[in-house]
């Protein structure tokens, strides 16, 4: 140590104090570790001043670096953002060679959205607005995209608002792109769009062309408004792009010499449909052909598939469950039964030549009851028999409790319930031991049939399915691919359920191929054909195409636009691939919705939209998700349809809307539409819920997932199908309101929009649907799940429909499951009816209500039911009393008292109702007096 008297008083006392304790010999030598330590501190020090020098020199460059990194990305950016101005493409391409290491792909992503934005606007069509997703699938330039648009979110609008910025922002001329649709109708909007979007003026003309058009039966209407398309685009000097289903482009390439064979909407247009049945005709000809198809029809019918399926084809027992609940049984008569049970029961009825009917309906205290059969016997007498096939359950057995005091209070019915067990006795045999006992006990005899009976009455009901069912086939082996030898080697690979697949599949196959032969030796083909032949003749290298007025050549288009893209299949893959194997540079852009890939049974083929890269390579996807169309309850419902399947919907709309249950049993009309629609209160339903909507001025449509409305008691002369029962429901209404009410299939409502929509068959057996022939088509991948998945989409179709407010019509228990899930995720409620006013009818009927006083302590009107019957009165059991409706004119007091049933008349009350339910007039009966209290 150099001054050991160095330091502070600290130091001081420190030394001190280690004097005291450290030995002699370490005392020596503590200066000069003193001096050691500080010198090791003082060099320490100098290093960390040396490193915060160091770190303060390169914060300085680093942020000198970014300052500039930053300056050079805003110049990046100002001389991107100029560059998509002026020449878009050029500025995509700038950046993915010079500025993709400099500005984030985030922030040139935004500046593009900013710039079709922008370019939207300024095109003075401020309606045409377009939000971020939408504006980022119009303006993407790469080789292939993908586009998800879900329901309502403007789908047409972006492929149309990209189409026109190609044209006019990105210098592409129409000539080189290409738009492709799946059918006429589409193809036609999108033309029409892009022509009034290029002068509004042009829908005045096409007005004028519409009122000059002279009207026919042999007019088609989307072919002439596209000729009047064509014919405005040239009077106003607009070039639009190539807009063209894929069969009219395959037609313009091959441009056949023969027919090719199609079946449209018109009877006159199943031409395919006409060989096809020509060529069963035929076979049916020879005796052995005919009796294979009877034995393998009738085997059809008697099977209950998931039996064979449970016995050993879906090992999981949650397959089998869902299975059991989406499979409709049909019976022998032709009926969609609900179980094994039930299908049991029905055909021993049948094969017996037994009088029945299928869920008959009943009133239960103001609501419809429908047991499982109703026998007819002798003497007009009738036997009620309920299948309680699931016993243990206790809601049930309680419901089945109570239906057993119902038919317990009607002693001139016969009741009889049928077990499980009997199910499970003897192969199901024990049913028929049970029923024959049962109806010849009460003098109902059971005849066996014969099996050439048997086939008489359902020969044409089963030849009709058989010809679907070919024809099915006969669609989906050419949508595959194969030719016949390789259909005919998938078939013997193929693992067949039962006899009566295997030889179903022989008899399709031999069919099929006497089609090839139809085909080969006539000159013929059919669109599946044709389209096979087009991406040969591309492949080779014939790529111009001709139609009508408009030449293109396929190897110098630079975008090809695909709409509906959900809905593509095999043939139209080996058509775009073609194409893409001639012109490697042409920019692929596709644009549907998963979720309402609804066409399976028409070949089409989700693979394509689920795994796109794998059929044409590095593919970029985009979302377009906000919903443009219904309310926010609305798209709610839809996204609970389709909850974990996929990217939801978002609401655009800040209204809520409404989605309610319309549930048949918990409906009680009022005696007045019970008088009017008997048996069938739907109807009754329908008018309060249309009328009510049209009062908020909205339309409404009906949807329907057939061509017909299921359960509905048809009256005399009502023509049968939708447009019957639109006709049906419209003849309520003044002339001036019935357009406001529509109807339509689901399938053909897709793309489609209302106010109102009213689903008429929320049921178990309509969603889903899977057709009892399904069977047949397993050898093409036919499944359970996926037919069920499908049928899970068209329901999301539907629910999507609607704008502000949707009802699901359903039956007490008998609802579909997707309703139920529904229920479980989204804000549903039941129909509140005492918000929903009473139809009020044209005819300003009223009710006559007769019933016992409260005072009265025996039932008088039960004592003059049989005089209240002669006089038109019917027993209304919502009202505990006796109805009949007349018009207002009808009704005076002295015609009241000359009433037959009058003069006996004790202790009773008459009521005047009008349609409201609100009792107008009130008068007492007392010993055959009639007097009015009000």
């Amino acid at each position: 140590m150099d001054s050991p008297d160095a330091g502070n008083s600290v130091e001081h006392n420190l030394f001190r104090q280690l004097r005291e304790v450290v030995p002699q010999n370490q005392w020596d030598t503590i200066g000069d570790r003193i001096k050691e330590l500080r010198s090791v501190e003082k060099t320490r020090q100098a290093q960390v001043q040396r490193q915060i020098a160091h770190d303060e020199t390169q914060r300085k460059i680093s942020e000198l670096a970014r300052i500039q990194k930053r300056h050079l990305e805003q110049q990046a950016i100002s001389e991107l953002k100029a560059l998509l101005e002026t020449d878009y493409v050029g500025a995509i391409r700038k950046y993915e060679t010079e500025y993709r290491d400099l500005v984030d792909g985030a922030e040139f992503e935004r500046i593009r959205e900013d710039c079709v934005q922008a370019w939207i606007t300024s095109q003075k069509l401020r309606q045409f607005s377009v939000d971020s997703q939408q504006a980022s699938a119009i303006g993407d330039l790469s080789l292939n995209t993908l586009v998800t648009a879900r329901a309502g979110s403007g789908k047409t609008s972006t492929l149309v608002n990209r189409t026109l910025f190609l044209q006019d922002h990105c210098g592409i001329a129409p000539n080189d792109i290409l738009v492709l649709a799946f059918n006429r109708k589409a193809v036609l909007e999108i033309k029409q769009r892009l022509l009034v979007r290029r002068n509004q003026r042009t829908v005045e003309h096409l007005e004028q062309l519409k009122k000059q058009r002279k009207s026919g039966p042999w007019l088609d209407p989307i072919t002439v408004d596209d000729q009047d398309v064509d014919s405005t685009a040239n009077a106003f000097g607009i070039e639009l792009p190539h807009v063209l289903t894929f069969h009219s482009l395959a037609y313009s390439l091959v441009h056949p010499k023969n027919s090719v064979l199609m079946d449209s909407e018109s009877e006159s247009g199943q031409a395919q449909s006409r060989v096809i049945q020509g060529i069963i005709d035929e076979y049916l000809k020879d005796q052995d052909s005919r009796n294979l198809i009877r034995e393998v029809m009738l085997g059809h019918f008697r099977h209950d598939w998931d039996r064979i399926i449970e016995g050993g084809y879906l090992k999981d027992r949650e397959d089998m469950i869902a299975f059991r609940r989406s499979l409709p049984r049909v019976s022998m008569k032709g009926e969609a039964v609900k179980s094994y049970g039930e299908k049991l029961i029905a055909d021993y009825l049948f094969e017996h030549d037994v009088d029945y009917n299928y869920e008959q309906n009943y009133m239960w205290g103001g609501r419809n009851y429908r047991p499982d059969f109703t026998v007819f016997g002798p003497n007009n007498s009738r036997i009620v028999i309920e299948y309680f096939g699931m016993q243990g359950d206790p809601e049930y057995d309680e419901m089945s409790q109570e239906k057993r005091i119902f038919w317990e209070s009607r002693p001139r019915i016969v009741f009889d319930e049928i077990n499980p067990d009997l199910v499970r006795q003897d192969n199901g045999r024990g049913v028929g031991v049970h029923i024959e006992k049962l109806l010849t006990a009460h003098g109902i005899p059971c005849n066996q049939l014969s099996e050439s009976e048997i086939w008489d009455r359902v020969k044409d009901r089963a030849i009709d399915r058989f010809t679907v069912s070919v024809k099915s086939f006969i669609a989906k082996a050419r949508k595959s691919g194969l030719n016949l030898a390789e259909l005919r080697s998938s078939i013997r690979s193929h693992d067949p359920m039962n006899e009566i697949e295997r030889k179903y599949l022989l008899i399709a196959i031999e069919i099929y191929g006497r089609y090839l032969d139809y085909l080969r030796n006539s000159g013929d083909d059919d669109f599946d054909g044709l389209m096979l032949e087009a991406a040969e003749k591309i492949a080779v290298g014939k790529t111009r195409f001709e139609r009508r007025n408009t030449l293109g050549d396929l190897a110098s288009i630079q975008h090809m636009l695909i709409d509906e893209f959900q809905d593509f299949s095999s043939p139209f893959f080996r058509l775009i691939s073609s194409i893409k194997s001639q012109n490697r540079d042409i920019a692929t852009f596709c644009v549907g919705d998963n979720w309402q890939a609804i066409n399976g049974f028409a070949g089409s083929d989700l693979q394509y939209f689920s795994d796109p890269e794998k059929f044409f390579g590095t593919t970029t996807q985009l979302s377009v998700q906000t919903n443009y169309r219904s309310t926010k309850n609305i798209v709610e419902a839809g996204n609970s349809v389709m909850r974990g399947r996929g990217i939801p919907s978002i609401a655009s709309k800040s209204g809520i809307g409404s989605v309610e249950i319309a549930d048949v049993d918990l409906f009680e009309p009022t005696p007045m539409e019970e008088d009017r629609h008997q048996r069938e209160p739907r109807t009754a339903m329908l008018l309060r819920l249309i009328s009510n909507a049209i009062g908020r001025d909205q339309n409404v449509t009906l949807l329907c997932r057939r061509n017909f409305v299921p359960r509905f008691l048809r009256p005399e002369g009502f023509r049968p199908g939708l447009d019957g029962y639109l006709e049906h429901i419209r003849q309520y209404f003044p002339e001036h309101l019935r357009n406001r009410i529509s109807i339509s299939t689901v399938h053909g409502f897709k793309g489609l929009e209302s106010d109102v929509v009213i689903v008429l068959d929320a049921f178990s057996n309509c969603y889903p649907l899977i057709h009892p022939d399904w069977v047949f088509g397993r050898i093409f991948g036919d499944e359970l799940e996926s037919l069920t998945d499908e049928e899970r989409r068209l329901f999301y179709v539907a629910v999507t429909r609607a704008e502000s407010h949707l009802y699901l019509i359903c039956d007490g228990p008998d609802i579909s499951p997707f309703v139920s899930d529904l229920r479980e995720l989204a804000a549903v409620s039941n129909v509140d009816w005492s918000m929903i006013p009473t139809f009020e009818y044209s005819d300003g009927n009223v009710g006559i209500l007769i019933s016992d006083k409260k005072s009265n302590d025996r039932s008088s009107t039960y004592e003059i039911r049989n005089q209240l019957k002669a006089s038109g009165y019917k027993w209304n059991t919502g009202y505990q009393g006796w109805f009949k409706s007349r018009m207002p004119e009808q009704l005076d007091t002295d015609a009241l008292k000359n009433e037959y049933w009058v003069r006996s008349a004790d202790k009773i009350e008459m009521k005047i109702i009008d349609q409201n339910d609100n009792v107008i007039e009130l008068y007492s009966l007392d010993k055959g007096e009639l007097n009015q209290i009000w």
